[in-house]
């Protein structure tokens, strides 16, 4: 069993990959400092690429004014890298590659979304990590339903790609709008923030805290064996447990409100995606994807 050295014994780097958010950027390096202020020592590593917006002067005035904060700019990658998801896995091991040189000297990796969605993170929702010793990896939790599906991988509630399931259904004649139903929104369940820890294959949920020996272990990847796209974090995961690292979901460590929605506000976007399914099939699975 791993033996957790305190928040306030111990050093963490907080890293994650930015493109397009100078809107939230400042704000989210905030949060995330005060959250994580129970740490003797806070590092930051941004790596940013291909932003069409003010980010990079963002993160450069961030750098002038936050205590150990590093941001590299990988510049366009989007002509040599052209799927998405290949270019997040591609910025998520060079993030890892640089974390590696300081593997000695940091306790913890914090690997977090930018984007705003650790919008209710606090310092006492992070250090509720630390009343447990079994982790190896923590991942976060919502208020309302738990939404990445894409990143979880974890018995008797999803243990396959949802969104190739949903392409398969598709395939098989289900309506876009309701194969996205089957797949993905009916495993979207609320994790009471009471609940005992889940332990998981994979999880994400806009933040995880790791131990760097088993963030180092890792290796980010944006294809399965066959090719099949699917997210960086499932093939990370399954590295980290292939070297015995157990990885959990922690309903205390809440970052954010999740998808729930107003009940208006949930009919309102189920009607419009419903009418937009019908009409433009192949754009709609485009978007969702």
């Amino acid at each position: 069993m791993t033996t957790h050295k305190s928040p306030a014994q111990s050093s963490v780097i907080i890293t994650g990959l930015a493109r397009n958010v100078a809107r939230v950027i400042e704000n989210e390096i905030g949060r995330l400092g005060k959250a994580f202020s129970g740490f003797k020592e806070v590092y930051f590593l941004v790596i940013e690429s291909d932003s069409s917006d003010a980010t990079c002067s963002k993160l450069e005035s961030i750098a002038r004014t936050v205590p150990n904060f590093t941001y590299i700019s990988l510049g366009s990658l989007s002509k040599d890298i052209p799927d998405r998801i290949d270019r997040i896995a591609y910025c998520r091991n060079f993030a890892q590659n640089r974390i590696v040189e300081f593997e000695n000297s940091v306790d913890y990796v914090c690997v977090a979304d930018l984007d705003g969605v650790n919008s209710l993170l606090t310092q006492e929702s992070i250090e509720s990590c630390w009343t447990r010793d079994d982790w190896d990896v923590c991942t976060a939790n919502q208020n309302g339903p738990y939404y990445d599906i894409y990143a979880l991988r974890a018995e008797m509630w999803c243990t396959g790609n949802a969104w190739d399931e949903r392409m398969q259904m598709v395939g098989k004649g289900i309506h876009p709008q309701r194969a996205s139903k089957i797949a993905i929104n009916s495993r979207q369940k609320v994790i009471p923030k009471d609940a005992d820890w889940l332990s998981v294959d994979s999880a994400f949920g806009g933040l995880a805290i790791y131990t760097t020996k088993s963030f180092v272990s890792g290796k980010y990847s944006s294809r399965d064996s066959d090719g099949v796209t699917l997210c960086e974090h499932v093939p990370f995961h399954q590295s980290i447990q292939n070297t015995g690292g157990r990885i959990f979901i922690n309903p205390r460590m809440i970052n954010s409100e999740g998808n729930a929605l107003s009940k208006f506000s949930k009919r309102l976007k189920y009607a419009f995606k419903y009418a937009f399914s019908w009409a433009f099939p192949k754009l709609f699975l485009r978007w969702m994807g």
